[in-house]
């Protein structure tokens, strides 16, 4: 006989490790134990060698569902080393967790959509959890939005404020039962309790419902049934929700949230409901089935009014629906019996997602509207986790179509799940700004935040600070580097140096690393890109090297020498600076023609002032700022000049939200095939778009052929270089038609392809690339 100690890593709390070993070394006759220890599972196992054997290849290969056994390490141990278990007649032992020092950090898992099984019960009239708003298993239910502290156990997460009931005990301790040693188990007799509560504007009071559990959920579909709001706290927050097919509530949630124009996501039932309205590619469908269930942008079918129970308000000018499926049993009981919902974070635009019953009162108390209501309940949410959103890019035709997965936001499903990195330092890159994320590494891993919004909002700052310290605490991270974007005026920049002192005392190193190269090394670290790479960044805005601003930036990776040198970008401009000029697309258009005649060394005020026609006096004011240097900043920014071709075409001439004037832009590209040619050169582009429009060329065909020229100036750039891998990163490449048209001109001509797939493309992904290049330029 021989005993054996057993570390599992990976993915393996949470998910019914602990219950699936004890039932494996119960059928093989194995005494011993298992338990959690931090983020590992450690197993005493005592057997004949055979047995151990067969015993090891299991936990390897037939590991639970959600599962993901990273590595197995084994050691003999000597008598003197073996714990001793409780004399009650068991072979095999679940023990209680404990706390040791082991130098790896953990895999927890992330928020597991309701699985089958659980959904089937939650249907079942005869079973005890019929209809229960929080069935759940080892297989499914919330994780990482409700843990305090690891090991993962009830005794640390927010369910330990609810005590099992004996038959939920008994599960909870039964051989073989799918629940055994599931920490989320709860019924209607122990678990968490729902509650619906309606606003009377007349009566400026809040009506609770006295009817309890499922008549609650009854009572918020009914209200959504009959066209009203309805604010649906879930697994990482509250949702608003509505009828996608009523125009009145899509109306009345638009001004609620202070969101004119920006489409809104849709629920559906099943995948064959998201099939009635949205075409789904095999790819596509994967991803809305995942365990993530995140948002998944795709292509919407044509109806005409009678067919639809989506409103055309809800999407605007998309081409796309943001479809989604339910993801927990409230979700799943509100689309009983109903069309397309409407489920969007529940803030106003530019917030942080809202966490508390009361948040939401304050929203509805203060809207002075009247129809809106809470579905509520009492199990606390420790971590906010918006929606993820995804999309497929595919590339060539069938039989021989190469998908690509792109990452918009990486948020619940798939946070706190690590991402491979090539390097092993331990840092805390704290990203930007916008979309801010940061991500700790370690040990070829990083372990990304999910996404907390834009931090001059104080309440996103807060909470950017405090999920930095949770994750911390959580995964006892001990960075010994700090790592930052290169712009004074970012607030987590001004935060690190109001810290310096204290950071340095503590032995933290601080590094800087310039805002474009941090998104083309983001690309690098997420694929292992071996060798030299033309990488290109294309944003709205980032800090330079120079002091001015950067965003059309192409970079040249030297693998051997670890350096990435700026080899090629637009032609810089003047532009009206603040905020307020990176929002009026129109004022930026008129700083680009403003521009214009000294790119093309001639006299264009002409050509401008005919086709500007009243608004010339507008455009002279500007002109006249540029000319006397009066609050101009210099920018080689792609996302600006997507905002002024899209004025100058008359699609867009504000930015009500960020990127609406590219979005339209793209949106309105998409209504066509036909594309204008506009010369290679990017100073002439505006110029060029501004005669055809004169001459009368349509619109559509005068953005794709923007877009078109944009890609071809990408594909020219690397013709001049011998490097044949590249790498396309920043927000501008989420516009589809320039990603499609530019992988697809490259790879035609030989070029390895690399984009954020994994990590997101805009500035919610840039914290990877920053710690990517510290790793590297460490070991210059």
């Amino acid at each position: 006989m021989t005993t054996k100690e057993i570390i599992v890593k990976g993915m393996v709390q949470g998910i019914g490790f602990r219950p699936f070993v004890a039932e494996l070394a119960e059928k093989f006759q194995i005494s011993g134990w298992v338990r959690n220890v931090n983020g590992s599972v450690v197993i005493h196992a005592t057997a004949e060698d055979a047995f151990l054997a067969v015993f090891l290849h299991a936990l390897k290969f037939n590991a639970p569902l959600g599962a993901n056994v990273v590595s197995i390490e084994t050691r003999d141990i000597t008598e003197d080393e073996i714990v001793e278990v409780p004399d009650d007649g068991k072979l095999f032992h679940i023990m209680e967790s404990a706390k040791i020092d082991y130098s790896d950090y953990p895999l927890i898992p992330s928020d597991l959509a309701t699985c089958q099984t659980c959904e089937a019960e939650l249907r079942n009239p005869e079973n005890r959890r019929y209809h229960h708003p929080f069935i759940s298993c080892t297989a499914c239910g919330p994780r990482y939005s409700i843990i305090e502290a690891l090991p993962y156990d009830r005794e640390r997460i927010t369910m330990k404020k609810f005590p099992m009931c004996s038959r939920c005990r008994e599960e909870y301790e039964m051989k073989a039962n799918r629940r055994r040693h599931a920490q989320t188990v709860a019924c209607w007799d122990c678990g968490p309790q729902v509650s619906f509560m309606r606003w009377d504007l007349q009566q400026k009071q809040w009506i609770t419902d006295e009817s309890h559990d499922y008549d609650c959920i009854e009572a918020a579909r009914n209200w959504i049934l009959q066209g009203k709001i309805l604010a649906v706290k879930d697994i990482g927050g509250f949702h608003l929700a509505c009828s996608a097919g009523c125009k009145e509530a899509v109306a009345a949630l638009r001004i609620l949230k202070g969101r004119e124009k920006k489409p809104f996501a849709v629920m559906f039932r099943d995948i064959n409901h998201v099939r009635e309205y949205c075409e789904v590619n095999t790819r596509e469908e994967s991803l809305l089935l995942d365990d993530a269930r995140p948002i998944v942008l795709l292509k919407r079918k044509e109806m005409n009014d009678a067919e639809a129970a989506i409103h055309p308000d809800v999407y605007g000018n998309s081409p796309d629906i943001g479809a989604f499926l339910p993801c927990n049993p409230i979700q799943i009981m509100l689309l009983e019996n109903c069309g397309p919902l409407i489920m969007t974070s529940a803030n106003h635009s530019g917030e942080l997602l809202y966490l508390e019953e009361e948040q939401v009162r304050r929203m509805f108390e203060a809207s002075e509207m009247d129809h809106l209501a809470i579905l509520t309940h009492d199990r606390p949410i420790l971590t906010p986790l918006d929606d993820s959103i995804v999309r497929v890019i595919s590339i060539g035709q069938k039989p021989n179509q190469v998908y690509y997965e792109q990452t918009i936001r990486r948020a619940r499903g798939y946070v706190p799940n690590p991402i491979t990195v090539p390097f092993s330092e331990h840092f805390l890159a704290v990203g930007g700004d916008l979309k801010a994320t940061f991500c700790y590494t370690g040990n070829n891993r990083a372990y990304l935040s999910q996404y907390l919004g834009d931090l001059s909002d104080e309440a996103c700052f807060a909470e950017y600070q405090k999920q930095m310290e949770h994750m911390k605490a959580l995964f006892k991270f001990i960075p010994s580097t700090v790592i930052h974007d290169a712009h004074p005026g970012y607030r987590s920049v001004q935060h690190l140096k109001m810290m310096e002192g204290l950071l340095k005392r503590r032995g933290n190193k601080m590094v800087q690393i310039q805002h474009h190269m941090a998104h083309a090394a983001s690309v690098l670290a997420e694929h292992d890109v071996k060798g030299d790479a033309i990488c290109f960044a294309f944003d709205g805005t980032g800090y330079g090297t120079d002091g001015t601003i950067w965003g059309s930036e192409v970079f040249l990776w030297s693998a051997d020498e670890r350096q990435m040198t700026r080899i090629n970008h637009l032609p810089p401009v003047q532009l009206i600076g603040g905020d307020e000029g990176a929002r009026n697309a129109q004022t930026i258009l008129y700083g680009y023609l403003a521009n214009v005649g000294r790119l093309q060394d001639c006299d264009m005020e002409s050509q401008i002032k005919e086709f500007l026609g009243e608004q010339y006096a507008r455009y002279e004011v500007v002109q006249k700022a540029i000319a006397a240097g009066i609050h101009t900043v210099t920018s080689t920014s792609m996302g600006r000049l997507f905002d002024a071709a899209s004025s100058l075409l008359g699609i867009c001439d504000y930015n009500s939200y960020e990127g609406e004037a590219p979005i339209e832009l793209e949106n309105c590209a998409a209504h066509t095939k036909e594309a204008v040619q506009l010369s290679a050169k990017p100073e002439y582009w505006l110029s060029d778009l501004m005669k055809l429009r004169i001459d009368g060329t349509a619109t559509e065909a005068l953005a794709r052929g923007f877009i078109h020229a944009v890609a071809d100036w990408i594909i020219d750039t690397c013709e001049t270089q011998p490097v044949k891998q590249v790498v396309l990163s920043g927000g501008t490449f989420q516009n589809r038609i320039l990603l499609e048209r530019t992988i697809t001109g490259l790879t035609g001509r030989g070029y390895q392809v690399y984009i954020n797939e994994k990590i997101p493309s805009g500035d919610g992904g840039i914290c990877v690339g920053q710690a990517y290049l510290a790793a590297m330029f460490k070991k210059q």
